[in-house]
């Protein structure tokens, strides 16, 4: 396998898991619960809810489970396809598992930082092997704003849900795509 692109996957990873922080920290929000952040001052060192964990750079979508005890029981992402339907309709489905959580641990200052270690068995399209690779950081707090939209196609009159996440952190997707969302490209 070509070393430069284990290396950017290995990457990729990384981002990815830069994600869960910015979800986990910066909203506090989870896939069909709410989970409530514990307050700075409680010194609290468990996060334990299940969060959504997404990078919209290799449209990567899925969730993960912080248990009790710093424990990390459930992880799992693939990739989000968007289906146009013959009435325009669009219809979401997640494709190619890239990674399953092996086994994690989380540790979780009570502040503004969680220090993640993950061993996951990543699938990567087109490789007939799976990798195992560890992911391991630190995930600093950042603030997000995060809630359901309603998109209204002008032509149509058709409505339909979605979800914005404002996030005051910018992805290492490189300096092309800093400039332009700078407005500097």
């Amino acid at each position: 396998m070509d070393t430069n692109k284990v290396k950017l996957t290995y990457f990729q990873t990384v981002i990815a898991v830069v994600a869960l922080a910015v979800t986990a920290l910066g909203v506090g929000f989870s896939i069909g619960q709410h989970v409530s952040l514990p307050s700075p001052t409680g010194g609290s060192t468990d996060l334990a809810g299940r969060y959504e964990w997404q990078w919209a750079g290799e449209n990567w979508f899925g969730k993960i489970t912080l248990s009790n005890h710093n424990t990390i029981s459930r992880a799992k992402v693939g990739v989000l396809k968007k289906v146009y339907m013959a009435d325009g309709s669009a219809k979401f489905d997640i494709q190619d598992d890239v990674m399953k959580l092996v086994e994690g641990t989380y540790q979780y200052d009570g502040d503004s930082k969680v220090e993640i270690d993950m061993l996951v068995k990543k699938h990567i399209p087109g490789e007939s092997a799976d990798l195992e690779q560890r992911i391991v950081g630190t995930l600093e707090k950042r603030r997000c704003f995060a809630g359901q939209v309603e998109y209204q196609d002008h032509l149509t009159g058709k409505r339909y849900l979605g979800d914005i996440i404002l996030v005051d952190y910018c992805s290492h997707l490189g300096d092309d795509v800093l400039a332009w969302s700078q407005g500097t490209k």
